[in-house]
């Protein structure tokens, strides 16, 4: 996918994020976006932020472990170097 492809490679953040947002708005039952956009929040250190976004992924897909798994990761993370080991892309 294009997005992994991008964030693997990408240092430039804003890149990713309307790459994100894209994906987002074009595919309101998918919790890629929200779940990319909750990344870049998270890298830019905004845990709340992140937090909001990897919420609105799993009511895109409720199912998804790998969402819920880093909700609660982040819910409990104490520093920002646990914080930004959080994301299983």
């Amino acid at each position: 996918m294009k997005l992994q492809t991008e964030i693997h490679r990408s240092k430039n953040l804003d890149s990713v994020q309307q790459l994100a947002e894209s994906i987002a708005e074009g595919n309101p039952d998918s919790g890629v976006g929200p779940y990319n956009l909750a990344w870049v929040a998270n890298r830019r250190g905004d845990r709340q932020l992140a937090i909001r976004w990897v919420r609105e992924a799993i009511i895109r897909e409720p199912n998804e472990t790998r969402y819920r798994q880093t909700l609660n990761f982040l819910e409990q993370s104490t520093t920002q170097g646990e914080v930004k080991n959080a994301f299983l892309l």
